[in-house]
């Protein structure tokens, strides 16, 4: 039950049932794929975690997946990434030059940004 106007009018708009789910979604900006399927009366879905190639930002999960089946986890892969790679290859934390970007999985080398290059490990509190 709604405990405010806003929200109370919001859920008066809301259908009593949402769409049905689709099959396969692919989402290629976020590089994520997913898929729902009902089999022998029960749904089994599937996440599999990607990366836009070239992204400025990317988290070491990616690769992974997660299945499920009636609800639960049945299977999941954290991902390849997160042990093939440090932290210090993740895209957040600042580059030096002991440090630089990695290179991206097509071979290219990220550019690297000036003032990251300026930055020295005694500045960052290291």
């Amino acid at each position: 039950m709604a405990d405010t106007l806003l929200a109370c009018k919001l859920e008066a708009d809301l259908p009593a049932a949402g769409p049905a789910p689709k099959p396969f979604v692919f989402l290629p900006d976020m590089g994520l794929m997913a898929s729902t399927r009902q089999f022998k009366g029960a749904w089994t879905k599937i996440l599999i975690n990607g990366n836009k190639a070239g992204s400025g930002h990317a988290h070491e999960d990616k690769g992974g997946f997660v299945l499920e089946h009636r609800g639960e986890t049945y299977a999941m892969d954290r991902a390849p990434a997160i042990t093939r790679e440090s932290a210090r290859r993740h895209s957040q934390e600042l580059r030096t030059p002991q440090h630089a970007h990695p290179r991206r999985p097509d071979g290219a080398a990220r550019p690297a940004v000036a003032a990251e290059l300026r930055c020295a490990p005694d500045r960052l509190g290291r």
